[in-house]
């Protein structure tokens, strides 16, 4: 699942179907939340917010994508998209165990482009590939998906969306990590990534929460990683149950992390200006059923 990422609206259809749920108040320039998800992993939903809080389903709760027809991949799990020069860049789960992902484009968030289906090792059998998410890397102007594959992050890139570079290890702490969410930081010394994932270790062995690592902005050196969870067992927010899908924006210099908690069945958010501190906001959000 991919929850909210920040669009500043730009082109008329998107301010159409946007104003349509929003009350007829969105004008091009503003900021809109969109929360893409999925239900019953035949199809593929958005929800938008002005404020980052309170989302409501886009298309009268229609998928706005369907699946492909893909033998062994009919599914629309875990979609995300990042939103670079105009063009919508979707990426999606397409089975429950496979080697592949689906990737599609669009303008409008209404039509979209032939779905292709990405194989980053090849046709090679199949295993589990799963929760891919995709964003824009400036510094090289080229689009990133991480995914799990072998319960470790791997990392897959490609400069028109095509052809995509062969699937290689991405971030590996020697023991079983996924949902590996990047946002690119801007500090003082120069532009580093954040990666919010997930321990996928046993609760008894400090896991099934969320943490923060770090790496520059042109991926060398290695990845350090925050001594300390943030959210889930073992911290002070939604420290009761699993919490995995994380996805996070930084808002007028405020993160926002949103993350699942399936066994809980909800959607959570805590806001913190350090990456350190979290203050747990899931009271205040308002996402569609199921």
């Amino acid at each position: 699942m991919s929850l909210p990422f920040l669009i500043r609206t730009r082109c008329c259809h998107v301010v159409l179907l946007l104003a349509l749920v929003c009350g007829g108040a969105v004008r091009a320039g503003e900021d809109i939340y969109l929360f893409s998800y999925f239900k019953s992993s035949k199809g593929i939903h958005l929800a938008a917010s002005e404020d980052g809080l309170q989302f409501k389903a886009l298309n009268d709760g229609n998928p706005i994508m369907m699946p492909a027809d893909w033998e062994g991949g009919d599914l629309t799990r875990d979609p995300s998209i990042v939103y670079h020069d105009g063009l919508f860049h979707m990426v999606w789960g397409i089975a429950h165990s496979g080697s592949s992902f689906g990737y599609a484009t669009s303008v409008d968030l209404v039509t979209w482009s032939e779905p292709l289906r990405v194989f980053p090792f090849g046709e090679v059998t199949p295993s589990a590939l799963w929760a891919p998410e995709i964003t824009w890397d400036p510094l090289r102007e080229e689009l990133v998906v991480v995914f799990s594959w072998g319960h470790i992050p791997h990392v897959t890139r490609s400069k028109d969306g095509r052809q995509w570079s062969k699937g290689e290890k991405f971030f590996d702490m020697g023991f079983v990590c996924i949902d590996g969410f990047l946002v690119l930081h801007e500090t003082a010394s120069g532009p580093e990534w954040i990666m919010i994932h997930k321990d996928e270790r046993n609760v008894e062995h400090g896991g099934k929460n969320l943490s923060v690592a770090r790496i520059s902005g042109d991926f060398s050196g290695s990845w350090t990683r925050d001594p300390q969870p943030i959210v889930g067992p073992g911290t002070a927010v939604n420290a009761h149950t699993m919490t995995e899908g994380p996805s996070m924006i930084n808002r007028n210099g405020e993160w926002w992390l949103y993350w699942d908690s399936p066994q809980a069945h909800m959607i959570g958010l805590a806001t913190s200006t350090d990456l350190v501190n979290w203050v747990d906001r899931t009271g205040d959000l308002v996402v569609p059923d199921r």
